[in-house]
């Protein structure tokens, strides 16, 4: 990144920005209606059993999978918390929630 733009962006820099903008992007979500519970569901194909290979007749946890991923970003049932948003310097959006 710092090729193409000419900023000095250190790799943790990148990486809070990005968190920044997946953050900012769920509140969004949530501000047009989003239920996470309800509505953050794989497609069909990703939850049907394997046919074949180590994994036959399995499928992955996907419910377990997604509250590890927001308790790994500081989410509580798929909204940032009031702490995460701070942290990020999104405190304007913490007054929606």
């Amino acid at each position: 990144m710092n090729a193409i733009t000419g900023w000095n962006v250190t790799p943790k820099e990148a990486q809070e920005i990005g968190e920044r903008i997946v953050c900012m992007q769920q509140c969004f979500n949530l501000r047009m209606g989003l239920v996470p519970d309800r509505e953050n569901v794989m497609p069909q194909r990703l939850t049907v059993p394997h046919k074949e290979g180590g994994a036959a007749g399995k499928v992955p946890p996907w419910q377990e999978i997604l509250k590890e991923y927001w308790e790994t970003k500081d989410w509580v049932n798929g909204i940032p918390t009031r702490r995460k948003l701070a942290e990020l310097g999104l405190e304007d959006l913490a007054k929606e929630f």
